[in-house]
């Protein structure tokens, strides 16, 4: 007796054809481990997955990963001439599935110039949200809780959350409601140039805010992309964050407190000799900011403290 599936082929065919379905299974195996092979060969810092799935084929999709290691930048163009510049201590992943473009910025930091086409939408998955992008140029960093998006040129969205995967995942309220009042107007989702996006994910929910930036703090945002940091009035908290970021470093303030009306000018070249220990030789000449004794329990931190003699100034 043969009981048929519907597609040709019967249940008794398949028994009766068990050799070659096992002479497949090797076939595949062997042409598995050959692809596997080459791919693990194939270019330094790139990663490509290769998804095969005999029974549920998806559809055609390409992810390629690009990591740089702490103390290294690199520029990446894509196919259709969307360009990428990584900054150090970085990992992306680039999807391709169908007419579907997207970066998954997995950690690190990120300038985007993307090539507008309304046929292949092109997003951007970070700190767990969904950026649309419309043809523009932007900065995206992605912490361990939190995601800053900058725009320097065109339109950006926030369009949904995303899993660790780039997959979207419906937001349970209008991405409108995540935002708050700032300036006095109510700020959307959508960002156009020089506006700036801060969504932080907390054990209390998720709080956003947007706000424009100016000549300057754009300057600062961007700079790295030069191989320096523009310091043109930075905030020191601000300066603190991005030192850390482009130097694979851990400075923090013992005393929030002392950010307090501290600003910094100057430019502070990445590429030179000790661009750290640089920066720290600035902060005691201007604000007196001195490294504390080493915490055995965190010997990688530098927690700056004020000088002796000026701790009461």
């Amino acid at each position: 007796m043969s009981i048929s599936n519907g597609d040709g082929l019967s249940f008794s065919d398949v028994q009766s054809g068990n050799s070659r379905v096992k002479c497949v299974r090797k076939w595949l195996f062997a042409l598995t481990a050959v692809v596997l092979l080459a791919f693990m060969k194939w270019g330094a810092g790139r990663v490509v997955t290769l998804v095969l799935d005999t029974l549920n084929p998806p559809p055609s999709q390409l992810t390629e990963g690009y990591r740089t290691p702490p103390g290294e930048r690199r520029d990446i163009t894509l196919e259709d001439h969307t360009r990428i510049a990584m900054n150090s201590n970085t990992e992306v992943q680039v999807t391709e599935e169908g007419s579907h473009r997207q970066v998954n910025l997995l950690h690190g930091e990120a300038s985007l110039s993307v090539i507008h086409d309304a046929r292949r939408p092109f997003t951007v998955c970070a700190g767990g949200f969904l950026f649309r992008d419309v043809g523009t140029t932007f900065n995206v960093v992605a912490a361990a809780n939190s995601v800053a998006l900058t725009v320097a040129d065109g339109e950006v969205s926030l369009v949904g959350a995303c899993g660790v995967d780039g997959r979207q995942i419906p937001l349970g309220q209008p991405a409108s409601a995540l935002f708050v009042r700032s300036g006095g107007r109510f700020i959307g989702s959508r960002l156009q140039a020089n506006d700036q996006m801060t969504i932080v994910t907390s054990a209390d929910g998720v709080s956003a805010r947007t706000r424009t930036l100016t000549r300057a703090e754009m300057s600062f945002v961007t700079s790295w992309r030069d191989g320096v940091l523009r310091f043109e009035g930075a905030g020191l908290r601000d300066a603190i964050e991005g030192v850390n970021r482009n130097c694979n470093v851990l400075i923090e303030l013992g005393d929030p407190a002392m950010a307090a009306g501290a600003n910094l000018h100057g430019t502070l070249r990445l590429d030179g000799p000790g661009p750290v220990d640089t920066f720290l030789k600035v902060l005691k000449r201007i604000y007196h900011l001195v490294p504390a004794p080493t915490d055995p329990l965190r010997p990688d931190v530098i927690t700056l403290v004020k000088e002796r003699g000026y701790d009461s100034k």
